[in-house]
């Protein structure tokens, strides 16, 4: 199994995903590691049994069985404090990733803000064109439509534009962004790291 910590802890440019997937392959090489120290534990009381009970046993070969056990220990060791700096990485990674994307969503907002006041202007300046051809018609240019006719061709004009106008919409886009602006205040960060380390455990197994 190859393993990358050493780069991953030098380099602060790895993604959230990067730093899970290397903590969830030190996991399996630290139990890789446990499995094959108790087999060792287990040889070497069988061979300390053996030497307290008088049969003969090399001690050459307990001898070798002691330093491949202190090396396991130690390579364990360095596996646990790893696992432990790449925790705290991944945990500080989550965390600058939800508050750039929250700027991210708080800058589209201001964005749209400021789409929203260009259409007020026109909203307002095409008040005024239809105020200004309302005044220069005659006092009884109304007369000649049936009651509500004018509100009828006024309610079909606004629902074909409605319908012909480009989506989504700023009213979509705000919905939109609001909705994601709750969601990245709201998070439970530490739960972001249980369910990201989740992920990549199952995606391993």
């Amino acid at each position: 199994m190859k393993l990358n910590f050493l780069e991953i802890l030098s380099n602060k440019n790895h993604t959230a995903d990067d730093i899970a997937r290397e903590i969830v392959s030190l996991e399996k090489k630290t139990d890789e590691l446990k499995s094959e120290l108790d087999k060792l534990h287990a040889l070497s009381k069988e061979l300390r049994a053996k030497r307290m009970c008088g049969d003969p046993v090399n001690t050459r070969d307990i001898e070798t069985l002691r330093e491949k056990i202190s090396e396991l220990e130690e390579d364990v060791a360095v596996c646990n404090e790893t696992g432990q700096s790449l925790e705290v990485r991944l945990r500080e990674r989550i965390k600058k990733d939800n508050v750039d994307e929250l700027e991210v969503v708080e800058h589209a907002l201001q964005s749209l803000k400021a789409q929203e006041h260009d259409q007020i202007v026109e909203i307002a300046k095409f008040r005024g064109r239809v105020e200004a051809m309302r005044s220069l018609l005659s006092e009884n240019a109304r007369s000649r439509f049936a009651p509500n006719e004018l509100d009828l061709i006024t309610g079909i004009e606004r629902d074909r534009l409605i319908q012909d106008s480009p989506r989504p919409t700023l009213f979509d886009k705000d919905r939109e962004l609001r909705k994601r602006q709750f969601v990245l205040k709201s998070v439970n960060l530490s739960a972001e790291f249980e369910t990201l380390l989740s992920r990549h455990r199952q995606v391993g197994a």
